[in-house]
């Protein structure tokens, strides 16, 4: 694990998009925080996504690793976490703070069903801070 700080939030492209009322469904939302200081046992934060076209929502609060890249301007984590309010299932995400204000930021998260989304944000920010 690397000590560090990486927050974000917005929207990417959801994997299945679907009509609904004539009118295409193909955002995903995520917000997220994630902190570790040396000496600690696990990192803290949390994570939550809602892809709109298939209404799935995944809340996390139990981190398990951050790593942080040198240059801080990529990160992983990872945690458990509950899908429709179910536990028992883990997520994998990495994102990418290209400068700011948000330009050409990446959000990609892996669930333990299979399910994977991301890529460029459509809208929103992340930010690997410079000091934790």
């Amino acid at each position: 694990m690397t000590p560090g700080k990486v927050t974000g939030g917005g929207q990417i492209e959801a994997p299945n998009p679907v009509t609904v009322k004539k009118k295409i469904v193909d955002t995903a939302s995520f917000g997220f925080n994630v902190m570790y200081d040396e000496g600690y046992p696990a990192p803290k934060g949390e994570l939550e996504y809602l892809d709109h076209a298939t209404k799935m929502n995944v809340h996390a609060h139990d981190m398990t690793k951050l790593v942080v890249s040198p240059d801080k301007t990529q990160a992983w984590f990872e945690g458990t976490c509950t899908i429709d309010g179910v536990s028992g299932y883990t997520f994998e995400a990495y994102v990418e703070d290209n400068n700011e204000p948000g330009k050409k930021d990446v959000f990609e998260i892996t669930l333990s069903t299979g399910y994977k989304a991301g890529g460029e944000l459509l809208n929103g920010n992340i930010q690997i801070h410079k000091k934790p």
